[in-house]
């Protein structure tokens, strides 16, 4: 059998219902679904273990602002771990055709496609995890972002067609291009005054950037391009595009948010530093003193401004960018002051 490029897989080819059931009925897909519940699982409680090793992991003081960070160095962890494997289900599925039979190369695909979507299963679990652990603290774009995804999820199980299963898919495979962003929000709340830390916060947001376009014409290719398929159902097609574009405006505009979180990182270094050359011309006597407190008092002001706009990262931030641009007021203008008091 001979392997050659070509967008066939994607744009031409579409399987019979009873192909992509069968992937879901694989008790495969099962096994390694559960597996990847367990591993999920116990991640958090390992990786929270660890992160107690970090002075300024219990400095954040309240569980909320740890579990934020929690989530961060999972999500980043897991993300880089499956981008790999990710890649190659993807490209085999996509971009992979074996002889000149389009349909028979996608049929014979059966196991690159469990293996993706147990993959998307592991992405979904951590969004499970997420919702569920906040609880006391939620934010609405967090929810809404997540929500709308785990409904795509679904969406494959209640119609396990090839359009379903192509573009959840993608759209599963570009959250692992959000592995450096959730590294930086990490890196932003552990080690602040690192100089590593903004560069890893802007290499995130050029690569997220970068992606989402990417992703907004996969998910088109693989919903328009069979468009004349009598096995295509153009609904459901339709309907991908527009999740694709609604989680796509959420993503655009966190970018935004994210380079003010750069921007604020590269403020703190560059504050530490005049405070360390003011402090090192201070006398001896002085300069002791400062010294056991230039770090700390650097920062718990990074902390600070950080808990006064958002005591989880960007998602409240994003919240109240959402807030303006839609020109509702915030909950904490003086027109919703009241209201937002209120017992009610």
């Amino acid at each position: 059998m001979s392997y050659s490029w070509s967008l066939n897989p994607l744009l031409r080819t579409t399987m019979p219902v009873e192909a992509v059931l069968s992937v879901f009925e694989d008790i495969n897909f099962l096994r390694y679904s559960y597996i990847v519940f367990l591993i999920v699982s116990l991640a958090y409680p390992t990786i929270h273990q660890l992160l107690k090793r970090f002075p300024n992991y219990k400095q954040l003081g309240s569980t909320t602002k740890q579990l934020v960070v929690l989530h961060h160095a999972i999500e980043a962890i897991i993300l880089t771990t499956a981008t790999p494997f990710f890649t190659y289900c993807m490209i085999k599925t996509s971009f992979i055709q074996e002889g000149e039979d389009g349909i028979t190369s996608m049929a014979n695909m059966k196991a690159y496609f469990t293996s993706a979507m147990v993959l998307c299963m592991c992405f979904m679990t951590m969004y499970f995890c997420e919702l569920a652990l906040r609880f006391e603290s939620p934010r609405p774009v967090l929810i809404v972002h997540h929500l709308l995804a785990t409904l795509d999820g679904f969406l494959v199980f209640l119609f396990p067609t090839t359009v379903m299963i192509k573009t959840c898919g993608v759209l599963c495979y570009f959250i692992c291009f959000e592995a450096l962003i959730f590294a930086g929000l990490f890196m932003y709340r552990i080690a602040p005054l690192n100089k590593h830390t903004p560069n890893i916060i802007l290499s995130g947001v050029v690569i997220f950037a970068v992606t989402r376009p990417v992703q907004i014409l996969w998910v088109a290719g693989a919903a328009f391009g069979p468009w004349n398929d009598p096995l295509h159902v153009k609904w459901q097609a339709i309907l991908q595009v527009i999740i694709t574009c609604l989680l796509s405006i959420l993503q655009f505009w966190s970018v935004s948010i994210n380079f003010g979180v750069w921007k604020r990182c590269l403020r703190n270094i560059k504050s530490h530093k005049e405070s360390n050359t003011k402090n090192a011309s201070d006398s001896s006597h002085m300069k002791g003193t400062a010294d056991g407190s230039i770090s700390s008092g650097s920062l718990n002001k990074a902390d600070d401004r950080a808990e006064n706009e958002d005591e989880e990262g960007f998602e409240n931030e994003t919240f109240e960018a959402f807030l303006k641009f839609v020109s509702i007021p915030s909950p904490d203008s003086p027109a919703k002051k009241a209201s937002h008091d209120s017992p009610c």
